[in-house]
């Protein structure tokens, strides 16, 4: 492009710039069904768009973009729409609120839709997949179970003459079978990817400092976790005894093993493996509470023990917990932590909000895992002069805490971005896809041990200005190796990735399909039709059901949930 902008039949002059990452991999998609990891913030939008743009051009038909929440969805929309030369007319928005008239597929040249919603209007038949020229699936590491992503794929390849599907996210997995598992899910045949710190990359990203904060415990805290785990240790050894398992389990899902192993005991009459089992409980239940400790301070700790006395008061509750609440070590450590009056944690967080306001940065987002948690921060904050706090949380309500609807979240975003707030507390709905761009300075209160989380929180930053990234975390403590296992596994996806595309450019010198070996299928035209009830769509049966080319039919049905002819019905257990 000239002047550094994208020219284009269909794309507006002086709209996109024009960096060569993203027409390199545009190419690449092109040829074939892709797979493209790109930190958060390099824009992926504007690769599916020059390959839409390009596709359009070059053939007839429908480009479809999918991406898993409303209000991704929305933003995809508003950026083609804004970006095309193209008649608004031909683009359409489906959402659960777009009347089903609307909904005709071939009146259109682009659609955008949610997953969920684009399989049932195709499973319904009311989408002609071989005349989709491209499909993108947006945030392509949820596909992954019966997610609608991989019925739509499959369904797509097997419709379509010459599928053409491009997948988009900034974090496949770390393990080399998670991306290979969601390559092959999409029917995705080849690999790119970019770091930050790729020679096509780095001309177009400022630079992010990453500042690790430490905040020592103090001598009560570290007191009180001493008794905690001695506690957890105890139980474990114990149940080792009655129980010997080849490794001592160390965390709640190697405990969760162990509790299982035993459960699935021929013999479990023996009183000592039931003791061991409550011993596990017992340690697996202290773990938790040990995390939220860890990760936020005393007090959630004193909540999630006082949870536990509660539930002992009530009558039948199991005996195992009343033993955690009556033992010398707990009830030392909560007094311990009784005393513990402030959290040196949130401190520190006032402390650097300040310190970064005052320094001239317009906007500062908090990430904290726990809902509870990110209450009590927006209301500490709130009471710091210069701090305009508000809160990005998850639709689902919690005790005592009511969740946000999508358009309580768009307000949210919208404000915060008119600079009306200073400071976003946000959960991990924050983490994925939403563009906070505006953000200069990122603090994660707490640290998760998810690689893929990782990699979308820091993404919010240095788009456009130098970002900041602060990392508090609690020394020697569950917080400090969640931190370091996070950018363990980040390093370790590049590494994955890296063998992956090799092995896909040598493996592209050889052409072997496997379809040469499958009898051609003579009889596709009797194709089995099954009626299914409105209620089953988002079942695992349909989605198997589509996969081996049924066509399906949804209807509200009196009786049963599948019928498969005058005389045969289905009703699911």
């Amino acid at each position: 492009g000239s002047e550094g902008f994208i020219q284009h039949p269909l794309i507006r002059g002086g709209k996109v710039r024009a960096r060569s990452y993203q027409v390199n991999i545009s190419l690449t998609a092109l040829k074939e069904s892709t797979l493209v990891v790109l930190p958060t913030g390099l824009g992926k939008t504007v690769i599916a768009l020059l390959v839409a743009a390009e596709k359009l051009r070059a053939s007839e038909g429908v480009c479809v973009v999918l991406a898993p929440t409303r209000l991704l969805v929305e933003q995809h929309y508003n950026f083609f729409k804004d970006c095309m030369r193209i008649d608004p007319a031909l683009l359409a928005l489906w959402t659960g609120e777009t009347p089903v008239a609307k909904r005709v597929f071939t009146d259109y040249r682009l659609v955008f839709a949610t997953p969920q919603l684009f399989r049932n209007e195709a499973l319904k038949g009311n989408v002609q997949l071989s005349r989709v020229i491209l499909i993108v699936f947006d945030e392509a590491h949820r596909a992954k179970g019966n997610y609608a992503y991989i019925t739509i794929a499959q369904r797509y390849a097997s419709e379509c003459p010459s599928p053409l599907m491009l997948g988009l996210t900034a974090s496949p997995g770390s393990r080399r079978e998670d991306i290979e598992t969601l390559m092959r899910n999409l029917g995705m045949r080849s690999l790119e990817f970019r770091t930050r710190s790729d020679s096509d990359v780095t001309p177009y990203v400022k630079r992010i400092e990453y500042h690790l904060v430490p905040v020592p415990l103090s001598p009560l805290v570290k007191e009180a976790r001493s008794l905690i785990q001695g506690f957890i240790n105890d139980q474990i050894s114990r149940a080792l005894k009655a129980f010997p398992w080849e490794k001592r389990p160390s965390n709640f899902t190697e405990i969760t093993e162990m509790i299982n192993a035993i459960k699935d005991r021929p013999f479990l009459d023996k009183p000592e493996l039931v003791d061991a089992l409550k011993n596990l409980a017992r340690a697996r239940y202290l773990m938790i509470a040990l995390e939220r400790l860890d990760l936020l301070g005393p007090k959630y700790f004193l909540q999630f023990i006082s949870r536990i006395v509660e539930r002992t008061r009530k009558p039948g509750s199991p005996k195992y917990l009343s033993q955690i609440i009556t033992d010398k070590r707990i009830l030392d450590a909560v007094e311990l932590l009784r005393l513990q009056k402030d959290n040196a944690k949130l401190l520190k967080l006032i402390e650097l909000s300040k310190k970064e306001l005052e320094s001239g940065v317009k906007r500062i987002i908090v990430f904290v895992s726990y809902r509870a948690a990110s209450k009590d921060i927006v209301k500490e904050l709130s009471s710091v002069w210069g701090l305009k706090v508000t809160r990005l949380v998850g639709q689902a309500s919690k005790i005592g805490d009511r969740g946000q609807s999508q358009k309580e979240q768009d307000e949210v975003l919208s404000r915060f971005k008119k600079a009306e707030f200073n400071v976003l507390v946000a959960t991990q709905v924050g983490e994925e896809g939403l563009d906070i761009s505006s953000s200069d300075t990122i603090i994660f209160y707490d640290n998760t041990p998810s690689g893929i989380r990782f990699v979308q929180r820091v993404g919010r930053t240095g788009r456009n200005a130098p970002g900041k990234v602060y990392i508090l975390y609690f020394q020697d403590t569950r917080d400090e190796q969640y931190l370091w296992i996070a950018r363990r596994r980040e390093r370790k996806m590049m590494e994955e990735m890296k063998m992956i595309q090799r092995e896909n450019e040598s493996r592209k010198g050889s052409n072997y399909a496997l379809t040469k070996f499958i009898p051609s299928d003579e009889a596709s035209e009797g194709k089995v039709s099954i009626i299914v009830d409105n209620r089953e769509s988002a079942c695992p049966v349909v989605n198997e059901l589509a996969r081996l080319g049924v066509k399906i039919t949804f209807n509200q049905l009196d009786v049963g949930d599948y019928v498969l002819s005058e005389r045969v019905c289905v009703e699911r257990k």
